[in-house]
């Protein structure tokens, strides 16, 4: 979107499963689409609807998510003298 242009709608839906991850159960994320709807042209006078020109251009963004993992690290503590 060009600087400034002046939106006139803008949403977004989010769609949650349960994920298997590294053995454990999650709710996250598997598909989001968002939706702004922009007028790029410049505008006249203030930020009103009526001042700006050119038609109204929709963008769309798509996302689906998959293939999750866990990032993480595991330590063991381990008593006694320690190695030379």
């Amino acid at each position: 979107m060009p600087q400034g242009g002046l939106v006139a709608g803008a949403g977004i839906a989010i769609e949650y499963a349960d994920t298997e991850i590294g053995g454990h159960r999650y709710i996250c994320p598997v598909k989001s689409i968002s939706m702004l709807k922009a007028h790029e042209g410049q505008q006249s006078a203030a930020f009103s609807m009526a001042d700006y020109k050119g038609p109204a251009k929709v963008f769309m963004n798509d996302v689906t998510f998959s293939n999750y993992r866990r990032f993480g690290s595991e330590m063991k503590i381990l008593e006694g003298p320690a190695a030379q």
